[in-house]
């Protein structure tokens, strides 16, 4: 059985002491997906790995003539393997997505034709027509949703179609959607009209290898799995805390094989 060389997130490499840097993150230990380098951010309660694309600045908007609408794709850091692996395994992700809009509506009314919307997902990624800090389908940006818009008629800033700057920007937080793979901006070639987009990178942060803990206060717990299927190799770690002297970590007992993993003070 071949041993992992790096950690399978940035919250296993702070446990093991480690502060805010460049890390290779193996998302699923010895397995097929290789190795990606992120950034682990461990200076806050959380700890953040970052993903990066290729256009994470804000970004004005430059029409083409003839063109009806601006498409913009992201590229990112980590191939996709890696990068549905990582957003599977965490326990949060989110993505900033900002419009900044002059004269430019961005989704409308819930019962038209949005201006403008976005794919998220796995590859090539699904059309989605809500903003960052709203729910996925309603059409809405995050003001709808707090009920704070600019003009109360519509569900986002930008909607109201004002002559001033103003902005619509959240969190897309549903993993599930994530990450934000491209962008389609349109209602941008009217003369007055101007906008500046921005999507951050990804950024997640748990581990499912922590945050699924078991805790054991009687000599007689013990946790049932299913049949464990190594196939070609596997990883089984433990990272544990204890003040007893000894105790069974593992017992897998068949009709010829068996493993027993076990602490011992002798």
């Amino acid at each position: 059985m071949a041993a992992a060389v790096y950690e399978q997130s940035c919250e296993a490499y702070k446990h093991n002491g480690n502060t805010s840097g460049y890390f290779y993150i193996d998302v699923d230990g010895s397995g097929p997906i290789k190795p990606q380098l992120v950034y682990c951010n461990m200076t806050e309660s959380n700890t953040w790995m970052i993903i990066q694309h290729n256009n994470t600045e804000l970004t004005r908007v430059r029409p083409a003539p003839g063109l009806e609408h601006h498409l913009v794709h992201f590229n990112y850091s980590s191939e996709e393997e890696q990068l549905i692996g990582s957003i599977s395994q965490s326990q949060h992700c989110e993505q900033e997505l900002s419009y900044h809009c002059r004269k430019s509506r961005l989704l409308n009314t819930p019962e038209g034709s949005p201006f403008s919307w976005w794919l998220g997902g796995r590859t090539p990624g699904r059309v989605q027509t809500y903003w960052g800090g709203a729910h996925p389908g309603s059409q809405q940006c995050s003001c709808g949703l707090q009920g704070d818009c600019v003009d109360p008629q519509h569900y986002c800033n930008c909607d109201a179609d004002s002559l001033e700057w103003t902005e619509d920007s959240g969190l897309v937080t549903h993993k599930e959607n994530l990450p934000v793979r491209s962008l389609v901006v349109g209602d941008i070639q009217r003369p007055e009209s101007e906008a500046v987009y921005r999507v951050g990178p990804l950024r997640c942060f748990g581990d499912k290898n922590f945050w699924n803990a078991a805790f054991f206060d009687k000599e007689t717990s013990y946790l049932h799995f299913p049949t464990f299927h190594g196939e070609l190799s596997a990883d089984i770690s433990f990272l544990f805390k204890t003040t007893a002297s000894s105790g069974v970590f593992l017992e897998n007992l068949g009709i010829k094989d068996f493993i027993r993993i076990e602490l011992s003070s002798e």
